[in-house]
């Protein structure tokens, strides 16, 4: 092996991990660009963090699932000594939704990825059994806005009047926006 090659083989080692890394840092911005909208409405929640800068926490209302829109092979009810609860087997799963919803209405909760585009990646969390709500969370939850206006966004969430705009390529996607949901 000669130096002329050593160095070949280098430069197209860092070549690819060069290029490895710019596809990581720009599938948000072809999913943000290019994607479908997809809108979410918003549900009231009080953030638990005060020392961050000006964000948004928002849960939105696909999150609270009816318990039987959740796949059986998720949990299952456990009763020790009296105790009743629900052993979570697989958090992570798909969050299949009505194509042309706006808002998104969820149809239900899989383990396995379905197929069609109809689904975004989501985590279960827990099963309330006494409302018959099961809590997930589609990892959009934090919206960073401009000083000042932070305030204003969470008392339109806690009342309900917030709408996201998340765009979605394949299986990636992003928040986009957020504004106010239209008075009917």
């Amino acid at each position: 092996m000669t130096i002329k090659n050593l160095d070949k083989k280098k430069l197209l080692a860092l070549g690819l991990l060069f290029l490895i890394l710019i596809g990581f840092g720009s599938v948000h911005l072809v999913a943000e660009n290019y994607g479908k909208s997809l809108y979410l409405e918003t549900v009231p929640f009080d953030p638990v963090d005060l020392f961050r800068g000006d964000y948004v926490n928002l849960q939105y209302e696909i999150e609270n699932l009816d318990m039987d829109l959740v796949d059986k092979s998720m949990y299952e009810k456990v009763n020790e000594s009296g105790n009743i609860y629900y052993k979570i087997h697989d958090d992570a799963g798909y969050l299949i939704y009505e194509e042309n919803s706006n808002p998104l209405k969820a149809i239900s909760l899989v383990p396995d990825r379905p197929s069609g585009s109809n689904h975004i990646k989501a985590k279960l969390y827990y099963i309330d059994e006494y409302a018959k709500k099961a809590r997930l969370s589609i990892g959009l939850n934090r919206f960073y806005v401009p000083e000042g206006t932070g305030t204003e966004l969470e008392n339109l969430s806690r009342q309900g009047r917030l709408v996201v705009e998340i765009k979605k390529l394949g299986p990636f996607y992003t928040l986009k926006d957020i504004s106010k949901l239209e008075e009917k």
